[in-house]
């Protein structure tokens, strides 16, 4: 009903008003003659004080005020469901007739956001449950944890790898570095002991919850899974507990394309390197062309625009088109389920969100407190004028 109901407190400031605009209500008491005696009460009471005209209106102001501080949730759109479909929440979305365990019950108008090809992080929730910001209720269903400050509106449910409820062990994410490579794991109710392995020979033993490893060592092509000692499936959900290293690519851009292509690759991909023109020891397969044509032709191994973007848009906007398109590229070909900085261990405090009010709330709040500024300025005029 209301989204700060600590403020309804204020309505208890109209007793003492009421009771001070009754005691300081003006009476006209005229000189000579019987009228201020005629009204006298048998008992020999004065006149009872009736309630002014401006005790009300001040009555109005404060109730008005109250409930404006409370922010009404008046008018709201019903409960909504956001769910995040990202590679690393496949287990939420994959029933186990094994485990007898199925997949959340979502309604059909859920609204999703990613896919297992492209993940989401904090940026792109805390966008979507700002845009629903007018439902009465809001069902979040991902794996990230919950970020601090989220108002009572919100209902966070976490799903994930590390749910002991849901034994699963997964690598969530692989990136180069200067020195190599660094692999970010997971796992949560698994028994036994659990082991990386590199194709087919067991490389570290895993200890702990989730951690990082630094391997310097991969080579393209190179399969990394999670097993235990002897090989054996840690759960019964493989999809993400096998990771195969992609080959090194390069992106090939035509001679005549704009100086500000690097700037784009590298928002969207830091670790690709852009040449002008294709190396002879590149193979077949391993490089990402670009080419600039105004009748498009699929080619799978091709980036084909209808023309050099920079020549079109402005700056901004074509590097984020270019990062689109580059972005989704990679998703089809390589698995990227999850940013760097959301697959480190979480030794760090969580995003403090800052999210408005309910749209809708501040709608009814505004009129509210407009309304209470009318009754308070009508209630200064009543006292002026002795009403």
């Amino acid at each position: 009903m209301f989204d700060r109901p600590e403020m309804l407190w204020a309505l208890g400031l109209g007793l003492p008003w009421l009771w001070f605009s009754r005691q300081q209500r003006p009476r006209f008491w005229p000189v000579g003659g019987l009228q201020p005696f005629q009204k006298w009460e048998a008992s020999g009471q004065s006149q009872r004080r009736r309630l002014p005209w401006s005790a009300w209106a001040g009555l109005a102001a404060l109730v008005l005020g109250a409930l404006a501080l409370a922010q009404p949730r008046w008018g709201m759109a019903g409960h909504r469901v956001l769910v995040d479909r990202s590679f690393s929440t496949g287990q939420l979305f994959r029933s186990s007739e094994s485990s007898g365990r199925e997949r959340p019950d979502f309604p059909d108008g859920a609204l999703e956001l990613g896919s297992p090809k492209e993940w989401i992080g904090y940026l792109q929730l805390h966008e979507e449950v700002a845009a629903l910001a007018g439902s009465r209720k809001l069902t979040v269903w991902t794996d990230l944890p919950a970020p601090d400050g989220l108002p009572s509106w919100v209902d966070w449910r976490r799903g994930q790898a590390s749910d002991p409820r849901r034994p699963n062990a997964a690598i969530l994410n692989l990136w180069r570095q200067a020195d190599g490579w660094q692999l970010a794991w997971i796992r949560g109710g698994v028994s036994g002991e659990l082991w990386l392995w590199r194709n087919r020979n067991r490389e570290l033993r895993l200890q702990g919850e989730q951690g990082l490893l630094a391997l310097p060592d991969l080579s393209p092509g190179d399969r990394l899974w999670l097993a235990g000692a002897a090989g054996d499936p840690p759960d019964d959900r493989a999809f993400d507990d096998a990771w195969v290293l992609p080959p090194l690519r390069s992106l090939i851009l035509p001679a005549e394309a704009s100086t500000s292509w690097e700037k784009a690759v590298e928002a969207a991909w830091p670790d690709l390197p852009v040449r002008r023109s294709p190396l002879i020891e590149e193979t077949l397969g391993q490089e990402i062309t670009v080419r600039f044509e105004p009748n498009q032709t699929s080619d799978e191994d091709a980036l084909v625009f209808d023309g050099d973007p920079f020549q079109k848009l402005d700056e901004l906007e074509a590097v984020a088109f270019i990062s689109r398109r580059l972005r989704a590229w990679r998703n089809l070909r390589d698995p990227f389920p999850r940013p760097q900085a959301e697959c480190l261990p979480l030794n760090e405090p969580l995003p403090l969100w800052s999210l408005p009010s309910l749209a809708a709330s501040r709608g009814v709040g505004r009129v509210l407190a407009w309304s209470g500024l009318v009754f308070l300025l009508l209630c200064l005029i009543l006292r002026r004028w002795g009403r």
